[in-house]
């Protein structure tokens, strides 16, 4: 399987991660995806995968989808050749390339053509271009013609909430600081976060601290250290958010890694 990472024009920085594009032949593929608080865009040109989610729902995936914020794992079966690329949004972004809040597409896969049609004739484009760097470029152009910020108060609001968040944590004075700022309230910033980003703050500042933590737990052989250098109150609380994540305990998930490492 080859997975290749591709950053943005400068144009597009502050509003796409990154670009990503996967293949693989014929073989079995079965992945775990663990929420990470980033919303995307995802063309196949191969044969889509199967998901199935925490309750165990399984749905073939659209050809051209749109995957909003979830807060359970899902998994993803492959068992034909595939090849997909990927838009990759910064939290914040998503809604400056179509006229919809994000959270009326959170925890949910969904057709992009249910967005627009466009997206259909967008995703044939994609399909028949010969190369990764072409696929960018025609990506690139689709999202530069339609990037549009209505509210640049808002949207400065919440991109600066969300660095903020991502490089640190979150409590009640953080987010009256936010409300003094920028002179809303704070049902009002609660609100315009949710429609921006898909999630509440504090929904999403768990699945950051949740990462922080994934990140840390093949390095650290003290799981009580990453659960303070994360910052979760107690062992208890980091257990059950990292179960209700991922679906493992963090030893199981880490006796899983290990096992996958050893088998390579």
């Amino acid at each position: 399987m080859k997975i290749k990472v591709i950053p943005p024009s400068e144009y597009l920085s502050d509003f796409v991660k990154c670009f990503w594009t996967l293949e693989k032949g014929n073989s079995l593929h079965i992945e775990r995806l663990f929420p990470c608080g980033e919303l995307q865009f995802i063309f196949h040109y191969g044969t889509p995968f199967l998901e199935r989610n925490s309750q165990a729902f399984e749905m073939r995936q659209p050809e051209f989808l749109c995957c909003g914020q979830f807060t359970k794992y899902r998994d993803i079966i492959s068992k034909d050749s595939a090849g997909l690329f990927g838009v990759v949004f910064h939290p914040y972004s998503i809604t400056s390339f179509f006229n919809l809040p994000a959270s009326e597409i959170s925890h949910n896969t969904i057709d992009l053509e249910c967005i627009g049609k466009v997206y259909k004739i967008l995703g044939y484009r994609l399909q028949d271009a010969k190369s990764t760097s072409e696929r960018v470029r025609i990506i690139e152009a689709y999202l530069l013609k339609n990037l549009s910020v209505p509210n640049k108060d808002h949207f400065n609001m919440i991109k600066e909430s969300i660095n903020y968040i991502s490089n640190g944590s979150w409590t009640k004075f953080q987010i009256d600081s936010f409300v003094k700022k920028f002179f809303v309230s704070e049902r009002q910033f609660e609100r315009v976060f949710n429609k921006y980003v898909g999630l509440s703050p504090r929904t999403f500042s768990g699945i950051i601290r949740f990462t922080r933590a994934l990140k840390m737990i093949e390095s650290s052989s003290n799981l009580t250290d990453v659960s303070f250098n994360a910052g979760y109150y107690d062992q208890s609380q980091f257990v059950h958010a990292f179960k209700d994540f991922t679906g493992y305990t963090p030893g199981e998930y880490r006796s899983k890694i290990t096992k996958e490492k050893m088998s390579v």
